[in-house]
């Protein structure tokens, strides 16, 4: 029997690994990728499930923290980076976390990371938050 799994050559590894065994088995079909050339370290991608815009980044692991970094940032007109703003057009972002064997994601709509002060609305939101897998434990 023949792999039917598809690769798309930009994917980072763990968002390939998504589309593998999430997406690919749900018949979900990621379109219009555009990989962001900042940022790449986090695999720093936007892409469409049907008419749906998600904002992909990889979370990483720091030395002296328990739980995973990933950024959400942009360059606005002047070359500045800021926070994504409630008026942007994503509607979800995705996290993807990785250590060792162990994988996930979280899927975050829009609205909560506005609620969380993540994106902008009525005040300046953050440029990277952190995401706490379940196997992170604090020692």
């Amino acid at each position: 029997m023949k792999n039917k799994i598809q690769k798309i050559a930009a994917l980072p590894g763990i968002l390939q690994d998504i589309k593998d065994y999430v997406f690919d088995l749900c018949n979900i079909r990621i379109v219009n990728l555009q990989m962001e050339n900042e940022s790449s370290e986090y695999g720093a991608s936007a892409f469409d499930i049907g008419n749906l815009k998600i904002t992909f980044r990889l979370a990483k692991i720091t030395p002296t923290k328990i739980g995973q970094f990933a950024t959400l940032w942009k360059r606005n007109s002047k070359g500045h980076i800021q926070p994504f703003d409630v008026h942007d057009l994503t509607d979800y972002v995705i996290i993807g976390v990785k250590d060792k064997n162990l994988s996930g994601q979280f899927i975050f709509p829009k609205q909560v990371l506005c609620d969380r002060g993540i994106i902008s609305d009525k005040k300046e939101g953050k440029r990277g938050f952190r995401v706490y897998p379940l196997w992170d434990f604090p020692t």
